[in-house]
Formats: C-alpha cells, sequence, structure tokens
C-alpha cells in the first residue's frame, strides 16, 4: 500500500515522492496528525538588559528567565530554568522546567497548555495548567488544572476553570482564602451567543442569495450582462456556503465545550483545608472545617443546578 504524502508546513517534498527535507533548521511538533515545522530562536538567559523578545517560531531559553524581561512568540516558549516576575505570551504552549516565580508582577498567556514545576505568585492564562503546586495565584484554564503526585496543592488566591481542577490539596492550614470557580464562564457564553446571531445573518444572507440564484436559473442565459451576474451570484453562494460550514463547525466546537463545563468538577485526592471556597455554575459551597480522604473528594452541582454536592 503507497503511503499518503505527509502534510503540514515548513517543509517540502522533493521528485522523488519519498525524500522530504525541512525549509530551515527548527522545532518540529505534529498538531493534529501534521507536521509542522517552525523556526526556533534559542537563547542561553534573558536578561532585563536584553531587548524584549518578539518572535515568529519557537523560543527556547536553556537558562532563567530574571526579573523584568518580555518574551512574545507566535508558538510555543520552553524555559529550561526558573522564571522570575516577567511577561510571556505564547500563541503555542508554555513549558517551564524549572519554577516560576513573580513576587513583583509577572504573567504567562498562552494559547495552548502552559506547565511548570510550581507556581507563585503568578498570573496564568491557558488551555490545560499544571505544576506540583500554586500558591497565591491568579490561574484561568480554558480546559483543567492539575498538580501532580500526592503533595500537589493550590493554596492562596483564585483560580477558574471550565472543566474542572484535580489535585491532591486545596486551601491550607493557616485557613489561606482559596476561591475555586468552576464552569463555564460568561466571557465564553457571550462569544456563543454572538455566533448564534452571525450564523442566523449568514443563513439569512443565503437564502436571499439562492433566491435570486433559482430566478436566474429560470430565466436562462439571455445576455452577456446577466450570464456575468449569474457567475456573481453562484460565486456568492459557494462562499457563503463554506463561511456558514466552518462556522457550524466553530458553532460545534462551542457546544462541545459548554457542555463539558456543565460537568465540571472539583476532585481532590488528599484533603481540602477549611477557608476554601467553591463556586461552580454560579453555586457557593464555603469549607469551614478540613476534610480529608483516602480516596477522592468530588465537588460538584447537582444535575438541576440548584445545590453543590460534595461526594
Amino acid at each position: 500500500k503507497e503511503i499518503p504524502i505527509l502534510k503540514g508546513e515548513g517543509f517540502m517534498i522533493l521528485n522523488d515522492k519519498v525524500t522530504y527535507v525541512a525549509k530551515w533548521t527548527g522545532a518540529l511538533t505534529m498538531p493534529d496528525g501534521e507536521i509542522k515545522i517552525q523556526k526556533i530562536l534559542v537563547m542561553p538567559e534573558v536578561k532585563i538588559t536584553d531587548k524584549k523578545i518578539n518572535y515568529d517560531g519557537v523560543v527556547y531559553i536553556k537558562g532563567d528567565v530574571h526579573s523584568g524581561s518580555e518574551i512574545f512568540a507566535s508558538s510555543d516558549i520552553v524555559i529550561g530554568g526558573h522564571m522570575e516576575s516577567s511577561e510571556i505570551k505564547s500563541g503555542g504552549n508554555v513549558i517551564i522546567k524549572g519554577g516560576a516565580t513573580c513576587p513583583i508582577r509577572g504573567s504567562i498567556t498562552a494559547a495552548g497548555n502552559v506547565s511548570a514545576k510550581f507556581f507563585e505568585g503568578v498570573t496564568v492564562s491557558g488551555k490545560d495548567i499544571s505544576a506540583n503546586f500554586f500558591i497565591n495565584c491568579k490561574v484561568t484554564a480554558k480546559g483543567y488544572i492539575r498538580t501532580y503526585g500526592r503533595a500537589g496543592i493550590l493554596y492562596g488566591g483564585t483560580c477558574h476553570s471550565t472543566y474542572g481542577i484535580e489535585v491532591a490539596s486545596v486551601g491550607n492550614k493557616t485557613g489561606a482564602k482559596t476561591i475555586i470557580n468552576l464552569g463555564v464562564d460568561s466571557s465564553l457564553l457571550s462569544e456563543y451567543s454572538a455566533l448564534k446571531k452571525t450564523i442566523s445573518r449568514e443563513e439569512e444572507d443565503l437564502r436571499q442569495l439562492a433566491k435570486e440564484k433559482d430566478r436566474l436559473q429560470e430565466i436562462g442565459a439571455v445576455d452577456r450582462q446577466l450570464m456575468q451576474w449569474k457567475v456573481k451570484i453562484n460565486a456568492a453562494v459557494s462562499m457563503k456556503e463554506s463561511k456558514l460550514k466552518d462556522l457550524r463547525q466553530k458553532e460545534v466546537k462551542y457546544e462541545e465545550e459548554i457542555k463539558k463545563g456543565g460537568n465540571a468538577q472539583a476532585v481532590i485526592t488528599e484533603t481540602a483545608y477549611a477557608g476554601t471556597v467553591f463556586v461552580i455554575d454560579g453555586l457557593v459551597y464555603r469549607l469551614d472545617n478540613d476534610r480529608r480522604t483516602y480516596d477522592k473528594l468530588i465537588f460538584r452541582s447537582d444535575t438541576k443546578k440548584e445545590n453543590i454536592l460534595v461526594i
């Protein structure tokens, strides 16, 4: 069986149809099964004295990112050391092999996932966000928030996760105020509502174009001007159908995300400490006593979205 030609960006196939050559030295990833070779910037470390990094591709920092630095990349950002009080924005994933500590200011914003050894005092935004522990952070995840191992803990600050959290412990012995917000946020619902309105408008436009197309079909070819108008209408119908197809695919993705958000829950495998506040689907549940478990505790709303259940 012939192996199908590889699809993707950043490489070309030679005349023999089996040899592929990268267009440049870079980082290779396979999102959705397609090969993507992107340019890569490699640096030993980043200091405040360095210029702001703004790179179209992958940025790989072998060492530390020192306080006051700024890194913007269209794709992944990989930091081999520690990050301190800096601003990072990525069009892909952010991977920090050390931790991220931001006592003054600091934020990480990613279109993809974010992971580090730990986060302390950091504002983090991304899809799935994971670390050994989160301390006094503001975390916003479009997917899940997770900690690793039995010592994994999330305490202090606030977090919002669309799908839920999976952590060993939340809060701490001193009763640090920790707010866990789960479920679909208002911004996602607003985006979905705006998309529905756009689809409705486009469908109405398509109906009008289809009527005109049918009318022209009945008339047939009369003169050159009418023929040109017919060609334009046919092209407009085709473009509108293609646009609607893309919008409906986006609508399905939004609906899947909203459905998952409706099932959001907090899974605690060790301890939920007093002082932790759970906000699930707009319902508030405050822990007044420590809750320990040998298996797991699950906090979620009931099917009618009227109460928070602790299982």
